[in-house]
């Protein structure tokens, strides 16, 4: 898993610089992303499917900002294929909610994807 986590971030930094896996620094600077891989499914001898939650979070009025950023979001990642050594994994489709937090100048969105992983 430290290998897709590293290739994750990476694809993500191409949405915004600031990603966290898991956990952000309290002060952190927005917009940021956190994510995190919430659960492994093993789905036969070669192939696993693990559940991505991205949120990311950003300070403006508006939405527009974080509206392009998931937007750029979806082209980071719907239907990605990362290939390495250890494995092959194909991202699919993402459920977009948004995320009411209790400082209304903040703006959260969530988007979750399946990873199917082929070893």
């Amino acid at each position: 898993m430290i290998n897709l986590r590293k290739q994750l971030t990476t694809i993500l930094k191409t949405v915004c610089p600031r990603v966290h896996y898991q956990d952000a620094p309290e002060n952190e600077t927005l917009p940021y992303i956190v994510y995190d891989i919430t659960s492994v499914l093993p789905n036969g001898e070669n192939n696993d499917s693990v559940f991505l939650d991205v949120d990311i979070w950003d300070s403006n009025e508006k939405s527009d900002n974080i509206e392009g950023l998931l937007k750029n979001l979806r082209t980071a990642l719907e239907g990605r294929t990362i290939e390495t050594e250890e494995f092959s994994a194909v991202i699919y489709g993402a459920n977009m909610v948004p995320i009411a937090d209790p400082n209304t100048m903040i703006k959260r969105r969530r988007a979750s994807y399946t990873i199917n992983i082929y070893a």
